[in-house]
């Protein structure tokens, strides 16, 4: 895991944490309050709706925090296999344009081989026929 990750499972850990103990600090200062039971029951619903849209709103910011991250690594991650494939077509093709050469070097070798011993046949043959 790296550092950064290990920062981020720390900093949505003590934000959960935060927004949990504060929801039972509130609940347990409401229990104790003296007011009346409905008064009481109209402010724990009050403070369990603010607290449920600030964990909502949470956890859609870190969602599209991860989504966001996700999309960057996938991104780099097909620059560099692009960039991976782009290098080994180039040298497939480096490799295919030397062996091209060594195949036109062996040709004319082959050729000047061929030529060298038609040309110690004749000889062979004129000195035969003398």
């Amino acid at each position: 895991m790296s550092n950064n990750e290990h920062n981020n499972d720390f900093l949505k850990g003590m934000v959960i944490g935060s927004l949990v103990g504060g929801a039972v600090g509130a609940l347990v200062a409401l229990l104790y309050a003296p007011k009346p039971g409905v008064e009481l029951r109209k402010d724990i619903t009050e403070k369990s709706a603010e607290i449920y849209g600030k964990a909502a709103d949470y956890f859609s910011a870190t969602s599209d925090n991860v989504h966001h991250t996700a999309q960057n690594i996938i991104n780099q991650g097909r620059e560099k296999a692009q960039a991976i494939v782009d290098s080994a077509r180039k040298q497939a093709d480096e490799l295919m344009h030397r062996a091209q050469g060594l195949i036109t070097d062996a040709k004319d070798k082959a050729s000047q081989v061929q030529s060298g011993v038609k040309e110690g046949v004749e000889a062979f043959k004129r000195e035969m026929n003398s």
